[in-house]
């Protein structure tokens, strides 16, 4: 899917697009991120973190169950990281597997 501003500039714009990232010379501003690491270690506190730009430890009620997924933009960037993070109790660690794909970036907390 082109991003926002090439379909605003119109039908030409989204046909270089589609063009350019078919030859593999389209920016990508997208990134998909997995946390995964052992229960307590910090991953949903990291994203939390990140998403708020301030310490946010989670408490034991807010803990993950299965995987949460949500949407991250750093500021001041184009960027836009959809950030799974996966329950690390080994009850779910067979559902990981579903998620996992071979361009995201994954972080071992």
């Amino acid at each position: 899917t082109p991003p926002l501003d090439v379909v605003r500039r119109g039908t030409n714009a989204v046909l270089q697009y589609l063009q350019d990232l078919s030859l593999g010379k389209a920016p990508c501003f997208f990134q998909k991120i997995v946390l995964v690491g052992d229960q307590k270690a910090g991953k949903s506190s990291l994203i939390e973190s990140l998403i708020t730009s301030k310490p946010s430890p989670t408490s034991e009620e807010e803990r993950t169950v299965g995987i949460d997924v949500r949407k991250w933009r750093p500021k001041n960037s184009k960027v836009v990281a959809q950030v799974y993070d996966a329950a690390g109790h080994k009850t779910y660690h067979a559902s990981h597997r579903m998620f996992m794909s071979r361009d995201a970036l994954y972080l071992n907390v």
